[in-house]
């Protein structure tokens, strides 16, 4: 893998990447404050009814426990999806065994068996706990729960879907704004950090404050529970400055590119196993440039797919992703591939225009103005009448070197032919000033805050301006000025 958190190239991307991370990744706070708080309202009513349904609910439910990208703080979109444990304690007395598991998984022996009574001695097959007979009855009081306050809780309405394993609880508020929220609730079996299940332990400067945290067991298939040890996880990646906001943007580019079967804890899994392979892990991420770490993940990322591995964090036998098949993962290489060397391209080229532009349009960004302004101004001036530009300059002016000057002192007279010009193309009111429905002359005040609005695009403009130069009926000087200060009288 190539040095890339040490090529300054990449810092050209920084200023793209947190345009589209504020565009398109940020949560609207204000909404996202009122959805939270009314989701909590109406699950932690919901938690009591259920206690009322069923006593043995009430008996071994512990806490809610927060999981999931929006309390890691990586959440791309809206606040509207919440992935919550429901933490049981059973006054079981429990053992751990790895003997016939996948990696990745558990069986959990139950000791006292013979000692437990309805319903819990219902979950209990061949001596051990088998997660889909306590799943099964977890959906039993949920669904009886529902049923018995008429799908509503505080001025919410509820429905309950079960799609595969995934049990969703449906908010719909009937106060504005009426967006759906959907809390996918998990039934786990909760252990204190001092009994470690038979894999390696990672070690204490890693895991950090998380030393110690309890983990848990996640109902699988038959009688295998998947460990999950999310609450370390968040310990490992907290405060570590541009982490969670390039996972951020590694997910976007997930989601936009279609690899949608590389679930998020998948992406979440490459920056722990970088956390852990890095010397540098606890600096890093504050010490280069959004753009070097951006692309330097990215190429984690293909170097994933390339290999069809992402192991899990906690016992790295396992392979995330050996369940996909083999077509969806090249295709998959293929398009994070392409979209690393279309970038990789534009910035060897040193044209920060067209890489910007590309990235937008991968990553379904709207275009910033100052962009489409730029390109679209040339073109705008064939949609005047006559396709005139008056530009009025004075004799020796001192435009700065960070504008070239597009014609004479002069009239130049440009026909519509002579500018390649698409019909009804929105390029914002920022072009106002370059054109009308009638011959228009430009005073120095507009001529300013065209150079203004182009001064961060000025080579672009410029090899624009050259392509255009080449037309037979398009003749355009530029001229170059290098001076110290930038000035436009």
């Amino acid at each position: 893998m190539a040095d890339i958190l040490g090529n300054d190239k990449y810092d050209v991307l920084n200023q793209i990447i947190e345009r589209i991370h504020k565009d398109c990744v940020k949560i609207d706070d204000e909404e996202r404050k009122y959805l939270v708080s009314k989701f909590q309202k109406v699950l932690e009513k919901f938690i009591e009814k259920m206690k009322e349904c069923d006593p043995t609910f009430k008996q071994i439910f512990c806490k809610i426990g927060y999981t999931g990208s929006f309390y890691d703080g990586v959440r791309v979109g809206e606040a509207t999806e919440f992935d919550l444990n429901l933490i049981l304690k059973p006054k079981l007395k429990m053992d751990l065994d790895k003997k016939q598991c996948d990696k990745g998984f558990i069986k959990i022996k139950i000791i006292n068996a013979a000692d437990c009574v309805k319903p819990i001695n219902d979950w209990i097959v061949d001596g051990f706990l088998n997660p889909t007979d306590l799943k099964k009855w977890l959906e039993g009081v949920i669904s009886k729960t529902i049923n018995s306050i008429s799908s509503k809780v505080d001025d919410c309405q509820l429905k309950f879907v079960k799609s595969g394993p995934a049990m969703t609880l449906k908010v719909t508020p009937n106060s504005t704004p009426r967006k759906e929220i959907s809390i996918d609730l998990v039934p786990v079996i909760e252990f204190p950090g001092t009994i470690w299940p038979p894999i390696p332990e990672k070690p204490k400067k890693l895991l950090n404050k998380g030393y110690g945290q309890p983990w848990f067991a996640v109902p699988k298939a038959d009688t295998a529970w998947r460990m999950s040890f999310h609450l370390h996880e968040k310990f490992v990646i907290k405060d570590l400055q541009y982490l969670k906001y390039t996972l951020r943007l590694l997910k976007k580019v997930r989601d936009e590119l279609e690899i949608n079967k590389v679930a998020s804890y998948y992406i979440k899994t490459l920056f722990l196993w970088e956390l852990e392979r890095n010397k540098e892990s606890q600096t890093m991420w504050s010490t280069y440039g959004r753009g070097r770490l951006f692309m330097h993940m990215l190429v984690r990322f293909r170097e994933a797919l390339q290999e069809r591995r992402i192991p899990f964090f906690w016992e790295r036998e396992l392979n995330l992703i050996g369940h996909l098949k083999e077509g969806y993962i090249k295709n998959s290489f293929d398009k994070l591939n392409n979209f690393i060397k279309q970038i990789d391209k534009h910035i060897d080229a040193k044209n920060e225009y067209e890489l910007e532009v590309y990235i937008c349009k991968e990553l379904n960004q709207k275009i910033p103005a100052s962009l489409v302004a730029s390109t679209s101004k040339l073109q705008m001036v064939a949609k005047s009448n006559k396709g005139q530009l008056y530009i009025h300059q004075k004799d020796n002016e001192d435009v700065g070197d960070t504008d070239a000057l597009l014609c004479s002192a002069s009239r130049r007279e440009f026909s519509s032919s002579d500018v390649n010009n698409k019909d009804n193309e929105d390029v914002g009111d920022t072009d106002a000033l370059l054109c009308s429905a009638s011959l228009k002359t430009f005073s120095y005040s507009d001529v300013n805050k065209i150079v203004v609005e182009l001064r961060n695009d000025v080579e672009q403009v410029k090899n624009s301006l050259r392509e255009l130069a080449k037309s037979n009926h398009l003749q355009i000087e530029l001229l170059k000025s290098e001076l110290k200060e930038q000035k436009l009288d």
